[in-house]
């Protein structure tokens, strides 16, 4: 993780051109919007190195190529009920974790452990949903007509006491 804030090349640049012209550096760092820190020490890196361009980052080299990461994400769209259990066993070539497999779907903006679209329903459930909403129909109709015997049979008491 870098430490402090990455500027771009124009930023820099314009630090060090008003830096020298004349212009100090809590004067740079008012106008620019940024820490007098940052402009100090920008200033400082560009006087060490004589360059504004940042040096290479280091750490660790990734564990996959971009064409593993193209395998993953093809694996992951082609069956999308794919767990990253799943397609880490369909990687015979590579040896990754599962969270290696899980960040690389996240980089590709897929979902890392939910399928992207739900399995479709059963056909028995799908039945037994049919006949559940059948069942409901019959029983909201029933139910409207009992609704409004009830509601005729007490407006007629109403009508009739009030007289």
């Amino acid at each position: 993780m870098p430490r402090g804030i990455t500027l771009a090349l124009c930023i820099k640049q314009l630090i060090i051109s008003k830096y020298q012209s004349g212009v100090k550096q809590a004067i740079i760092a008012k106008q620019l919007g940024l820490n007098r820190s940052v402009v100090s020490k920008t200033i400082k890196l560009h006087h060490i190195r004589n360059s504004l361009i940042s040096p290479p980052k280091t750490g660790r080299p990734r564990k996959t190529t971009p064409r593993v990461d193209e395998k993953i994400k093809s694996i992951a769209l082609e069956n999308p009920f794919n767990t990253a259990m799943d397609i880490k066993s369909q990687l015979d070539d590579v040896n990754i974790s599962i969270h290696t497999v899980r960040r690389r779907l996240r980089d590709s903006g897929l979902p890392a452990r939910t399928p992207s679209k739900k399995p479709f329903i059963s056909k028995k459930n799908r039945t037994a949903r049919v006949q559940f909403a059948h069942g409901q129909k019959q029983d909201g109709i029933q139910y409207y007509f009992r609704m409004k015997e009830t509601l005729i049979s007490s407006n007629n008491h109403i009508l009739t006491s009030s007289v």
